[in-house]
């Protein structure tokens, strides 16, 4: 089966496109390792400027993450296209993770969750109503944009989060557990090229 090309490029990017390093980063909202990563991203893409290191994270839903689908979902309907939306709206998702893992989820119906994830969309943007939340939710648009990160990652080889590439190849040595020191001495050396 063929995969549509999508109306614009996978994942949300934060940096410049002309940066030098482009970081890609398949995660998933409902990954405790992905949530751990997080932060450290967002401290790496700080050290180094939007002109040197640009992140492009790919939402990214693995089979036994039964909310994740619907999590990121939400992400996609809140931040539509801008980018620094979506990293606030994923640390916001990711300090409440523990609503919406397996577990607190596990007598919970699918319409139960939605209301859930409309509340989260209304404390994060008060501006944004439930039915507006849940229309955008509920779109084809929305749907689709969802799917493009996920299917980029099967093209990619992702089968587990976070999985990390750096200029296009598999970063396999850093991890969840990386630290700032770790992401140097990959990246420091990339920069001085």
């Amino acid at each position: 089966m063929a995969i549509p090309i999508p109306p614009k490029p996978s994942g949300y990017r934060i940096g410049a496109a002309h940066a030098p390093i482009q970081v890609d980063a398949f995660i998933d909202v409902q990954c405790e390792y992905s949530r751990r990563a997080w932060p450290m991203l967002q401290r790496v893409c700080a050290r180094y400027g939007a002109d040197t290191v640009a992140l492009t994270v790919h939402l990214t839903v693995i089979s036994h993450h039964g909310q994740s689908w619907d999590v990121s979902r939400a992400a996609v309907a809140v931040a539509k296209d801008d980018s620094e939306v979506f990293a606030r709206f994923l640390s916001f998702l990711y300090k409440r993770q523990d609503q919406y893992l397996n577990g607190a989820s596990r007598h919970r119906s699918p319409a139960e969750l939605h209301s859930l994830l409309a509340q989260f969309a209304g404390e994060f943007d008060p501006s944004l109503d439930k039915d507006e939340f849940l229309r955008r939710f509920d779109s084809d648009e929305v749907f689709a944009a969802t799917k493009v990160p996920i299917r980029y990652g099967i093209s990619r080889g992702v089968w587990s989060t976070p999985t990390f590439f750096i200029n296009g190849s598999e970063a396999s040595g850093l991890s969840s557990s990386s630290s700032v020191e770790d992401w140097q001495a990959v990246l420091d050396p990339l920069v001085a090229a």
